[in-house]
């Protein structure tokens, strides 16, 4: 330790001399950029790093020729590794760290290694849209690659099915973090590739830079590249945007965004389609309820005409008819027997047995003609007189006109005589 107390030294003396201490430190300081400045009139970049906590902060100074083969962007808020010593400017003895190489720190390793890829691919065209394959329109079968655990996978299917319901989904869990996590994605896409699918969708939830690395390996990215069913990423981590969203043929914000892409044609058509469909339900809904009507309207006509039905109705009115017909015989028949009876009675009392049996007797002569005065015959005629229970042979001895019968018996029947 150099003592200089009794000496009693100049300005430059004294910078020289702190000048001179300090060149035997070469120290490695991690701050954050909050300040920069790279003017073209400067031969160096002036920045300023800090702490965290804002307690301390640091003047420093790259040369140019230094920073340009660094092959790194400073940005203000980026974390820093610098490896280099302290300088005192003599005309101001102001402290500065001059810098002599730099590194990000944390997430900017990471961040430097990203952007050095994007740069290599980017050279390389991959990335031009060009190479980037068409998303079908109406697609029927998809693959989706992401976690098997986690709301993803479900908000990624349940979305499908709400907005086109006749989509096939072919699911491949994979791990989304992790070293093995790009290598298993790579094994996913192929095997879905093989399958002839429409698209693949390879979508994760949100997370850290560092969560992210996976899809920014450099063997995924020309994995999504070479296969030949095209790719969309939603990978949930913006504003950044990972390689794998940049070669990929459609980079959706958010998995579910990923799947609305998707199905947007499909979502588009049903959204058409659907107000026909429904005036098409409606007309096909009127047209057979038209249809029945008209077919129970032909059932109840069939119906009526059936022969069962006309041989049922003919039946019953045959048997209202025999109905009517027996009434009709049966009163006919009463009204009859009336009458015969009625007859009967007056034949019985005009049948001259009736008055046979009371008594009376019938005359004939030879020629059996009935003798009804006593002028029909004469003395010595042959007569036969028929009696109820038989008939007698007579000869007629005498004559006379005095007659047995009144006036009324003999107005009645002039040919009846008494025994």
């Amino acid at each position: 330790m150099f003592q200089f107390e009794n000496d009693v030294l100049s300005v430059k003396q004294a910078i020289s001399i702190a000048q001179d201490a300090l060149d035997h430190f070469v120290l490695c300081v991690q701050g954050e950029i909050s300040s920069m400045s790279m003017s073209p009139r400067y031969s160096a970049v002036y920045f300023t790093i800090k702490d965290d906590d804002d307690k301390a902060s640091l003047s420093c100074l790259i040369w140019k020729n230094r920073y340009s083969s660094l092959d790194l962007n400073l940005e203000e808020g980026m974390l820093v590794n610098l490896t280099g010593r302290f300088s005192i400017y003599p005309k101001k003895g102001n402290l500065t760290f001059d810098v002599y190489n730099i590194e990000p720190a944390g997430e900017g390793t990471l961040r430097l290694k990203v952007a050095n890829l994007i740069k290599k691919m980017q050279e390389e065209g991959i990335f031009e849209e060009e190479h980037k394959l068409p998303i079908p329109q109406y697609p029927e079968r998809i693959g989706v690659i992401t976690s098997g655990s986690g709301a993803v996978i479900h908000d990624v299917i349940s979305t499908i099915k709400r907005r086109c319901n006749c989509i096939e989904i072919n699911f491949y869990g994979v791990p989304i973090e992790g070293a093995k996590a790009a290598y298993e994605m790579i094994k996913a896409l192929e095997a879905l590739d093989a399958c002839e699918l429409d698209a693949i969708l390879l979508v994760r939830g949100g997370g850290s830079f560092e969560d992210m690395m996976p899809f920014n390996e450099e063997a995924l990215a020309r994995t999504i590249y070479s296969v030949k069913t095209p790719v969309i990423t939603g990978i949930g981590h913006r504003p950044d945007n990972t390689i794998s969203d940049l070669v990929s043929d459609y980079s959706a914000a958010t998995p579910t965004a990923a799947a609305e892409k998707i199905t947007e044609g499909l979502f588009d058509l049903k959204a058409k389609i659907n107000p026909t469909r429904e005036r098409l339900q409606s007309l096909i809904t009127k047209s057979i309820n038209e249809q029945i009507r008209i077919q129970n309207e032909l059932k109840l006509r069939l119906t009526s005409l059936s022969p069962t039905r006309v041989l049922e109705h003919h039946r019953i009115r045959f048997d209202n008819d025999l109905n009517r017909l027996m009434l009709a015989v049966n009163n006919s028949h009463k009204s009859f027997e009336v009458r015969v009876k009625s007859a009967a009675k007056r034949l019985d009392d005009l049948s001259p047995l009736s008055a046979f049996s009371r008594g009376y007797s019938c005359v004939f002569d030879e020629d059996g003609n009935v003798v009804s005065h006593v002028s029909d015959v004469i003395l010595g005629s042959l007569v036969n007189i028929e009696l109820i229970d038989g008939s007698l042979n007579c000869e007629v001895k005498g004559i006379s006109s005095n007659s047995l019968f009144d006036s009324n018996q003999k107005e009645n029947n002039g040919n009846i005589i008494q025994n």
